[in-house]
């Protein structure tokens, strides 16, 4: 009997990078939402999110956001998503809510595996802002301690 050799599944986390934005761990099968209400599985303080503003998804090949009907509207890498249609969010896209970080709203940066890629958009700004990807480094002791 050959056994299968089970894959382990990515791991995505969304990268706060505008606004009141937390990280957030998404773990695959398990749906979570994102909004201001306190019935939401991650609540966002922030004026210009709606309640129950969207729902994201890991699943072994990709995270998928679904807008909720939100009043603000919820964007990846600049695109308005209709409402209840899913729609992938790829590693290293950009995720606004509520008009993303500037507006008052909230922005994450989708993170695989705990690499953020550069770029975006089929890394379209990768040959001006540097090709490759950014490893989220843990943060270490800094080694110069002040001896007394």
């Amino acid at each position: 009997e050959e056994e299968e050799e089970e894959e382990a599944d990515p791991e995505f986390t969304l990268i706060a990078s505008g606004g009141n934005a937390v990280d957030v761990e998404l773990t695959v099968g398990k749906p979570i939402t994102l909004g201001r209400d306190r019935s939401a599985t991650v609540t966002l303080d922030s004026g210009t999110v709606s309640g129950k503003h969207c729902r994201i998804e890991a699943t072994p090949t990709g995270v998928v956001v679904t807008d909720l009907g939100s009043t603000n509207g919820t964007n990846i890498d600049g695109a308005l998503l209709s409402a209840n249609a899913p729609t992938p969010l790829k590693a290293g896209a950009e995720l606004s809510l509520g008009g993303g970080g500037r507006e008052g709203g909230v922005t994450f940066r989708l993170a695989k595996d705990g690499v953020v890629p550069r770029g975006g958009v089929g890394n379209l700004f990768a040959g001006l802002f540097g090709a490759g990807a950014v490893k989220q480094a843990p943060e270490e002791d800094e080694e110069e301690e002040e001896e007394e």
